[in-house]
């Protein structure tokens, strides 16, 4: 199973007096929870330390939170295993 972090994403076009609404979101925004959906995993571009020891620090720009939140639940499980890990922020 994958989990999924989705912002439903819609804007403004002054010029036009429009709302514009984001396909992929407007989408996962009509299915029920726990459905099936078709999707693609991609490897990350995002290169972490091979120490796990090493301070991270995480920026949402752009990339929003997805990326970071699975990078964290990925710590606390180290954690959790006993591995010792460096601290995180994100900001």
């Amino acid at each position: 199973a994958i989990e999924l972090c989705v912002v439903a994403v819609d804007w403004e076009v002054p010029s036009k007096a429009e709302t514009r609404f984001g396909l992929c979101t407007s989408y996962m925004k009509t299915q029920a929870a726990g459905a099936t959906v078709m999707c693609s995993v991609k490897a990350s571009s995002i290169v972490l330390p091979a120490d796990d020891k090493a301070p991270i620090i995480m920026a949402g720009m752009g990339t929003g939170l997805a990326p970071w939140r699975a990078l964290t639940q990925h710590k606390v499980m180290q954690k959790q295993a006993g591995i010792e890990v460096g601290p995180c922020w994100f900001f």
